[in-house]
């Protein structure tokens, strides 16, 4: 929520002068409605992906070391693979 609460300022300045879990709250708020704006799909299958694809993507995500490393929470085969199945939509 900290992280978050920094950025919410820069998009979208009503956030300012909330509570720290207040602007991390409304930085979600924002970005999903950014993405909604931009017409960005809300889930993988609206992009084509099915749930057999799932454990490849899973796969694939652990091959990226560099993003792993500077990752604030450690990621296994099996949190990737929870995160692409809530994805999924």
């Amino acid at each position: 929520a900290k992280l978050y609460a920094e950025l919410a300022p820069l998009v979208d300045p009503a956030c300012a002068g909330k509570s720290t879990a207040e602007r991390g709250e409304c930085f979600v708020t924002a970005m999903a409605a950014i993405s909604r704006d931009c017409a960005v799909p809300a889930s993988l299958a609206a992009v084509g992906i099915r749930a057999d694809h799932l454990s490849k993507l899973a796969e694939d995500a652990m091959k990226q070391t560099r993003l792993l490393g500077n990752n604030p929470r450690e990621m296994t085969y099996e949190h990737a693979l929870a995160i692409y199945t809530q994805a999924l939509g």
